[in-house]
């Protein structure tokens, strides 16, 4: 009668041991798949990844470019800024300077002598060219 019961344990055991297993089995299959599903989501996440890294480093390129440009920009800017500064004062055209010239007739000259003899400390030397770029300069200084 003993073995009888032990028999019957045994086959009972043998019976939980193989829902076990099935139990375990379906369980693998399962986890299996999520494991597939997490390793498509890491491929995913990896390729998107390196996506980005190389849209973010053309957009570093990009950057660079267009910095570089607009320093240059600003640079000449403020270059053009010195030399229309530079050239702000009236240029001073000295009758006496025309007068030498050889390009003007001998009956001009004799007038301009004339005229600088009478004019000896009466007024300032005219002006042949005035500055007409402020505006220029005031529209750069803005940029």
């Amino acid at each position: 009668a003993a073995t009888t019961k032990n028999v019957d344990d045994a086959a009972s055991d043998i019976g939980q041991l193989k829902a076990d297993m099935a139990k375990a089995q379906a369980d693998a299959e399962e986890l299996a798949g999520a494991v597939e599903d997490l390793q498509a989501s890491i491929n995913k996440k990896t390729v998107e990844s390196e996506e980005a890294k190389q849209l973010r480093e053309k957009e570093r390129k990009d950057y660079a470019a267009i910095h570089l440009d607009l320093e240059a920009s600003i640079d000449a800017v403020g270059r053009a800024i010195r030399i229309l500064k530079a050239k702000s004062k009236d240029v001073p055209q000295s009758l006496a300077q025309v007068q030498n010239s050889p390009s003007i007739p001998e009956e001009a000259k004799s007038i301009i002598s004339g005229f600088l003899e009478t004019q000896q400390g009466a007024a300032p030397e005219p002006n042949a060219y005035e500055f007409q770029s402020k505006k220029v300069v005031d529209l750069l200084q803005e940029l």
